[in-house]
């Protein structure tokens, strides 16, 4: 059910912010020093950016993308306008729900509803991405970016480090 696979999803955000915060522990803490105000700028973004990633994944994964109601009837000016082009027989009608469908829904054949500007399901934030969630996933795919870029940069920084040191004895 939907209700089981949230609470599963909500249980790996945690998990991943755990380890996110054991990664920055680890890694930076012996590689840039904790007690330098260098080492304190990288700790203060990276983990910024891991709180940014894991809001915005939690947010995407726990708001409605715009799931059409079961019960959900055309406005009064579009069934009025339906009537003078042609009845009911126009009217958009999703087979699979066996419901009204609004201008621009899809059904979503993994959740099981139609939603409104459906983009697509992503695995990820184990949710369809929709009007009222596609700019919380993007900008869980923006921080997520920014957060593996930025990581990037510290390992060849630390690399290239390594190599000067080397060079020099």
């Amino acid at each position: 059910t939907i209700t089981t696979a949230t609470t599963i999803a909500a249980t790996a955000t945690a998990a991943y912010g755990i380890l996110a915060m054991k990664v920055t522990k680890l890694v930076l803490g012996p590689w840039l020093g904790h007690g330098s105000l260098w080492g304190l700028a990288h700790l203060a973004l990276y983990s910024s950016l891991t709180f940014l990633s894991l809001a915005s994944h939690a947010t995407a994964m726990l708001t409605n993308p715009g799931a059409v109601p079961s019960d959900a009837q055309p406005l009064p000016a579009e069934a009025a306008a339906l009537e003078e082009q042609g009845g009911w027989r126009k009217r958009r009608f999703c087979s699979r729900c066996k419901a009204f469908k609004p201008a621009r829904a899809h059904h979503d054949s993994v959740t099981g509803r139609c939603v409104v500007k459906l983009d697509h399901f992503c695995p990820w934030v184990n949710n369809a991405v929709g009007v009222f969630n596609h700019k919380f996933f993007l900008l869980f795919v923006l921080y997520t970016f920014l957060q593996c870029t930025y990581s990037l940069l510290l390992v060849l920084s630390r690399f290239v480090l390594c190599a000067h040191a080397s060079d020099a004895l």
